[in-house]
């Protein structure tokens, strides 16, 4: 237990005495009757003492830890939220993926409409999209909830694991329809691909996060989160407002700028599979307590 600091001692209760060439400090009965008290205290203050300091703003963990957040103010949490490395890069894994989705949402529509002259605003084909869209979002989410829960169960893989293979389908999918627009069946392949890598994405992160900084405030730190898919979305719908506002000259603009964007969208999504990783590589120590606890419990059944 760490010792009491002692009372500040007062300038007259301090007396100097010379004896040649040595100094000694004499100390009167009143400030060691102060310093006697202050080390009589009983332990529970000494540990109140101890819990304060170890919350202060200089408690800082490391990039991977898992915060007990159960008795932290909110703005010492949100600060320690904030400096955590893992934390950032799950938010740019989120805005460069789901920004990606949202992108295809809003923009495959309006692209299959100029690259195909069979399309338009009214086609079936659209609304086909958007029904293959959505029940590849559905089995995503139940075949990422699903397949997350068995291989941490049975092999201890963290649930993170599918920030990748989402990031991966996402960037396949974003780069097919950059490159091969004008065809039909591509368009329907993407848009099942893009649909699964969402829903896979969507049931991984939120179980990601509630491994790494814990049960407590599970909910602001969705809503936190959730503004890596409004950042996201900006970005790649803005910039394909940008991309495609020239028609160019042959009339080809809107195309080559759709075109141009998605193709952006493929490099982010290569760089979120990256990102992916070092999620995976800061949740492992999680993984391995799963897998150990695992152990235990095959060793007892059998």
């Amino acid at each position: 237990m760490p010792s009491t600091p002692y009372r500040e001692l007062r300038e007259d209760e301090l007396r100097l005495v010379s004896e040649g060439n040595s100094s000694t400090v004499e100390v009167s009965d009143e400030a060691q009757g102060g310093r006697e008290e202050s080390n009589s205290k009983p332990p529970e203050d000494s540990a109140a003492m101890k819990t304060e300091q170890n919350s202060g703003e200089h408690a800082v963990p490391s990039a991977d830890a898992t915060y007990d957040t159960a008795n932290q103010p909110l703005p010492i949490h949100l600060k320690r939220l904030f400096a955590s490395q893992t934390f950032w890069v799950i938010y740019a894994h989120l805005v460069l993926t789901l920004g990606t989705a949202l992108l295809w949402v809003n923009q495959a529509g309006p692209f299959a409409v100029v690259a195909d002259e069979k399309v338009n605003a009214q086609s079936a084909s659209l609304a086909t999209l958007v029904i293959l869209f959505s029940l590849g979002n559905v089995c995503g989410r139940v075949f990422c909830g699903a397949a997350s829960d068995f291989c941490e169960s049975k092999f201890g893989a963290p649930r993170s694991v599918f920030l990748i293979i989402g990031a991966v389908a996402m960037c396949f999918g974003a780069g097919a329809l950059a490159s091969s627009p004008g065809r039909e069946e591509i368009r329907n392949a993407v848009a099942v691909v893009v649909g699964l890598a969402e829903g896979t994405i969507m049931a991984s992160w939120t179980s990601t996060v509630r491994s790494v900084f814990g049960e407590e405030r599970f909910g602001l730190h969705l809503a936190i989160y959730n503004s890596a898919l409004a950042l996201g979305s900006s970005a790649f719908n803005g910039f394909a407002a940008v991309a495609t506002a020239d028609p160019g000259v042959d009339g080809n603009g809107e195309v080559l700028g759709y075109k141009a964007t998605f193709a952006v969208a493929t490099t982010a999504c290569g760089g979120a599979t990256l990102l992916g990783l070092a999620i995976v590589k800061a949740t492992k120590r999680e993984a391995e307590e799963v897998r150990a606890n695992a152990r235990r419990r095959g060793e007892m059944d059998g």
